[in-house]
């Protein structure tokens, strides 16, 4: 729901030059938990190189927190729309953090 938002805008709005398509086609959103009074979604991409351009450079390359940050607005009026958050709360918890996870093996 929400998280498509900033998924969409994060593979169209990223600062770099796209060369093999494969942050792109693995950037994705997901809720992880929800429930009337908390919400926790994450948007991530899937290649080992993506915490290098989410986070190098004093964040020159970074597009998935951006994203995020862009379409606060619109998350806000999704979640207020389906009941599940007052809107005037705002995105209270929101917080960049980076988790790496193993890519598949050879």
């Amino acid at each position: 729901m929400a998280g498509w938002v900033s998924v969409d805008y994060a593979q169209e709005n990223h600062p770099w030059q796209n060369r093999s398509g494969m942050t792109t086609a693995t950037t994705r959103g997901d809720l992880v938990k929800a429930n009337l009074k908390e919400i926790i979604g994450a948007v991530s991409a899937g290649m080992d190189y993506d915490v290098f351009l989410e986070l190098s450079r004093d964040g020159r390359w970074s597009w998935l927190f951006k994203a995020l940050i862009e379409n606060q607005e619109t998350i806000l009026m999704i979640f207020a729309k389906h009941g599940v958050m007052d809107a005037a709360v705002g995105l209270q918890g929101l917080t960049q953090s980076v988790t790496t996870v193993p890519g598949p093996g050879p």
